[in-house]
């Protein structure tokens, strides 16, 4: 796969790509918050916290891959184009 020639102007404007960003951060600052908290809230999660942080970081990871395959060429578009 290829960038798009203006990649750059699709990350700087797409909402998308924001929005996928922002999901991205807010599943990272959660996933701290998880590990870090203390206290009551720490006893009820402590049996799930690694279920917790591990889908945390998977939908981050999907969260990037999405924003990667919003600037990427995709084969479907050029055909189309064609």
């Amino acid at each position: 796969m290829m960038l798009l020639p203006d990649w750059k102007d699709i990350l700087k404007k797409a909402w998308s790509v924001r929005v996928l960003a922002l999901l991205a951060a807010l599943d990272f600052v959660a996933a701290v918050i998880l590990v870090s908290i203390d206290g009551a809230a720490g006893a009820m999660i402590a049996d799930n916290m690694t279920a917790v942080v591990v889908a945390l970081a998977v939908k981050s990871a999907l969260s990037i891959a999405g924003i990667y395959l919003r600037a990427v060429a995709q084969k479907e578009a050029e055909e189309v184009a064609k």
